[in-house]
């Protein structure tokens, strides 16, 4: 299997096309579904979410055969944006079966005392919002380089 022509393949349907996500059809009109229409976000930015999103559903229906881990980074003051991308992404990857647990966090670095509690993050929730980034300054080199070297193979994780 040429993995190159994967990613390529995967970089182009993210980035060199336009998604337009299929309305469910067999959703109550009571129930609220997570859009991006008034969330105030550039519309390049809603283009790679729904494209995300579109990924999480093909592969659901098996459309796509390769699992890709999404680490998405929003910098934001505007809590209610923030949320609203967050209730979006979580939405659809739990309504998908794109997540193993349907558990989410939302942690701050500030609760993060020891270096390895971010596996115990990451065993327990299939959706973690991090915040707090700025507490990294906080930490020793030392817990930091242990901190890293645990998030980063969390990240690489398969499902």
């Amino acid at each position: 299997m040429n993995n190159r022509k994967i990613l390529e393949d995967v970089y182009r349907d993210f980035f060199e096309s336009d998604i337009k996500l299929e309305e469910k059809e067999n959703k109550s009109n009571s129930e609220n579904i997570p859009t991006l229409d008034n969330v105030f976000i550039t519309e390049e930015s809603k283009i790679l979410l729904n494209k995300i999103v579109k990924y999480m559903i093909d592969y659901n229906k098996e459309n796509e055969k390769n699992y890709l881990t999404f680490n998405v980074a929003i910098r934001s003051s505007d809590k209610t944006t923030i949320d609203s991308i967050i209730n979006y992404l979580y939405y659809y990857s739990k309504e998908n079966n794109y997540i193993d647990s349907n558990n989410n966090k939302k942690v701050s670095l500030y609760e993060i005392e020891k270096e390895n509690d971010i596996n115990e993050i990451y065993n327990n929730n299939g959706f973690i919002c991090i915040n707090d980034l700025d507490a990294i300054n906080m930490n020793d080199p030392a817990f930091l380089k242990k901190f890293f070297n645990n998030f980063i193979s969390r990240l690489n994780d398969k499902k």
